[in-house]
Protein backbone atom coordinates (compact mmCIF):
# COMPACT_ATOMS: atom_id res chain seq x y z
CA UNK A 1 0.00 0.00 0.00
CA UNK A 2 1.25 3.17 -0.95
CA UNK A 3 0.82 6.34 0.94
CA UNK A 4 0.27 9.76 -0.21
CA UNK A 5 2.55 12.56 1.69
CA UNK A 6 1.59 16.14 1.20
CA UNK A 7 4.53 18.96 0.99
CA UNK A 8 4.55 22.55 0.55
CA UNK A 9 7.05 24.21 -0.36
CA UNK A 10 8.66 27.06 1.10
CA UNK A 11 7.86 28.57 -1.57
CA UNK A 12 4.44 27.35 -2.04
CA UNK A 13 3.48 28.90 1.85
CA UNK A 14 5.29 32.10 0.37
CA UNK A 15 3.37 32.60 -2.25
CA UNK A 16 0.06 32.64 0.07
CA UNK A 17 0.91 34.71 2.09
CA UNK A 18 1.89 36.96 -0.10
CA UNK A 19 -1.75 36.59 -1.89
CA UNK A 20 -3.27 37.13 2.11
CA UNK A 21 -0.82 40.43 2.35
CA UNK A 22 -2.04 41.88 -1.12
CA UNK A 23 -6.07 40.92 -0.39
CA UNK A 24 -5.68 42.93 2.74
CA UNK A 25 -3.61 45.57 1.32
CA UNK A 26 -6.38 46.46 -1.39
CA UNK A 27 -9.16 46.05 1.01
CA UNK A 28 -7.55 48.54 3.54
CA UNK A 29 -7.00 50.49 0.10
CA UNK A 30 -10.59 50.29 -0.85
CA UNK A 31 -11.82 51.20 2.19
CA UNK A 32 -9.91 54.80 2.55
CA UNK A 33 -11.00 55.85 -1.03
CA UNK A 34 -14.94 55.68 0.20
CA UNK A 35 -13.84 56.91 3.52
CA UNK A 36 -12.15 59.92 1.11
CA UNK A 37 -14.96 60.01 -0.76
CA UNK A 38 -18.04 60.74 1.73
CA UNK A 39 -15.31 63.36 3.41
CA UNK A 40 -14.91 65.09 -0.01
CA UNK A 41 -18.29 65.19 -1.00
CA UNK A 42 -19.67 66.19 2.44
CA UNK A 43 -16.77 69.31 2.30
CA UNK A 44 -18.32 69.91 -1.33
CA UNK A 45 -21.93 70.66 -0.12
CA UNK A 46 -20.96 72.57 3.00
CA UNK A 47 -18.77 74.95 0.63
CA UNK A 48 -21.17 75.27 -1.56
CA UNK A 49 -24.38 75.76 0.81
CA UNK A 50 -21.87 79.05 2.25
CA UNK A 51 -21.09 80.16 -1.15
CA UNK A 52 -25.05 80.09 -2.05
CA UNK A 53 -25.72 81.69 1.04
CA UNK A 54 -23.27 84.45 0.59
CA UNK A 55 -24.14 84.83 -2.92
CA UNK A 56 -28.08 85.40 -1.43
CA UNK A 57 -26.57 87.24 1.24
CA UNK A 58 -25.07 90.04 -1.31
CA UNK A 59 -28.34 90.88 -2.93
CA UNK A 60 -31.26 92.70 -1.73
CA UNK A 61 -33.34 90.32 -1.85
CA UNK A 62 -34.83 86.67 -3.70
CA UNK A 63 -35.28 83.18 -3.32
CA UNK A 64 -33.78 79.95 -5.12
CA UNK A 65 -33.96 76.30 -4.67
CA UNK A 66 -30.89 74.47 -5.11
CA UNK A 67 -30.25 70.63 -5.43
CA UNK A 68 -26.84 69.58 -3.49
CA UNK A 69 -25.48 66.22 -3.23
CA UNK A 70 -24.38 64.13 0.12
CA UNK A 71 -23.08 60.73 0.90
CA UNK A 72 -25.90 57.88 -0.32
CA UNK A 73 -26.67 57.02 3.44
CA UNK A 74 -27.21 60.57 4.83
CA UNK A 75 -30.50 61.18 6.19
CA UNK A 76 -30.89 64.72 6.94
CA UNK A 77 -29.64 68.01 6.86
CA UNK A 78 -30.06 70.14 10.06
CA UNK A 79 -29.66 73.23 11.20
CA UNK A 80 -29.51 73.89 14.59
CA UNK A 81 -29.55 76.87 16.96
CA UNK A 82 -27.41 75.87 20.31
CA UNK A 83 -28.09 78.91 22.28
CA UNK A 84 -31.99 77.95 22.37
CA UNK A 85 -33.71 75.21 23.93
CA UNK A 86 -34.98 72.17 21.96
CA UNK A 87 -37.89 72.35 20.56
CA UNK A 88 -38.96 68.81 18.67
CA UNK A 89 -36.21 66.39 18.55
CA UNK A 90 -34.15 66.34 21.88
CA UNK A 91 -32.56 63.08 21.17
CA UNK A 92 -31.28 64.40 18.00
CA UNK A 93 -30.30 68.13 19.72
CA UNK A 94 -28.18 66.84 22.47
CA UNK A 95 -25.72 63.90 19.81
CA UNK A 96 -25.85 66.91 17.78
CA UNK A 97 -24.68 69.04 20.85
CA UNK A 98 -21.60 66.58 21.30
CA UNK A 99 -20.25 67.48 17.98
CA UNK A 100 -20.61 71.09 17.99
CA UNK A 101 -17.22 72.42 19.04
CA UNK A 102 -17.64 75.72 18.09
CA UNK A 103 -20.33 77.56 16.70
CA UNK A 104 -21.75 74.93 14.62
CA UNK A 105 -25.10 75.38 12.54
CA UNK A 106 -25.78 72.67 10.14
CA UNK A 107 -24.82 69.19 10.12
CA UNK A 108 -25.27 66.47 8.04
CA UNK A 109 -26.82 63.74 10.03
CA UNK A 110 -26.14 60.39 10.69
CA UNK A 111 -22.60 61.83 11.84
CA UNK A 112 -21.28 58.42 10.53
CA UNK A 113 -21.59 59.44 7.22
CA UNK A 114 -19.60 63.07 7.58
CA UNK A 115 -16.09 61.25 8.11
CA UNK A 116 -14.73 63.00 10.52
CA UNK A 117 -16.54 66.62 9.34
CA UNK A 118 -19.55 66.62 11.16
CA UNK A 119 -21.03 70.26 11.40
CA UNK A 120 -19.84 73.65 10.18
CA UNK A 121 -21.27 77.03 11.05
CA UNK A 122 -22.59 79.06 7.98
CA UNK A 123 -22.61 82.59 8.25
CA UNK A 124 -24.96 84.94 7.56
CA UNK A 125 -27.89 82.46 8.56
CA UNK A 126 -30.89 83.90 10.71
CA UNK A 127 -30.21 80.44 12.57
CA UNK A 128 -33.04 82.26 15.54
CA UNK A 129 -35.71 82.46 12.80
CA UNK A 130 -35.12 79.22 10.93
CA UNK A 131 -35.06 77.28 14.34
CA UNK A 132 -37.77 79.69 15.48
CA UNK A 133 -40.49 76.56 15.52
CA UNK A 134 -38.35 73.28 15.36
CA UNK A 135 -34.72 73.44 17.11
CA UNK A 136 -33.36 71.50 15.40
CA UNK A 137 -34.84 71.79 11.75
CA UNK A 138 -34.04 68.76 9.51
CA UNK A 139 -34.22 68.92 5.97
CA UNK A 140 -34.84 65.08 4.73
CA UNK A 141 -31.94 63.65 2.49
CA UNK A 142 -33.46 61.61 -0.64
CA UNK A 143 -30.82 59.34 -2.48
CA UNK A 144 -27.79 61.43 -1.55
CA UNK A 145 -29.35 64.78 -2.86
CA UNK A 146 -31.10 66.95 -0.86
CA UNK A 147 -32.94 70.09 -1.73
CA UNK A 148 -32.92 73.88 0.06
CA UNK A 149 -34.74 77.12 -0.65
CA UNK A 150 -32.57 79.78 0.48
CA UNK A 151 -34.46 83.36 0.75
CA UNK A 152 -33.29 86.75 1.75
CA UNK A 153 -36.70 89.32 1.98
CA UNK A 154 -36.16 92.81 1.57
CA UNK A 155 -34.96 94.56 4.16
CA UNK A 156 -33.71 91.35 6.33
CA UNK A 157 -29.78 91.42 7.08
CA UNK A 158 -29.62 87.29 6.82
CA UNK A 159 -30.65 84.55 4.79
CA UNK A 160 -33.38 82.04 5.83
CA UNK A 161 -33.75 78.61 4.80
CA UNK A 162 -37.02 76.50 3.91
Amino acid sequence: MKRGQMKLSFGMIFSIMLIIVFIGFAIYIIANLISFQKNLTTNSFFKNFQEDVDSMWRGAEGSTIIKYSLPSKAEKVCFVDFSSPPKNNRDLYYELQLFSSGEKNLFVYPISETEGSPGRKINHLNIAEITKIKNPYCIEVENGKVEIEIIKEFGEELVKIK
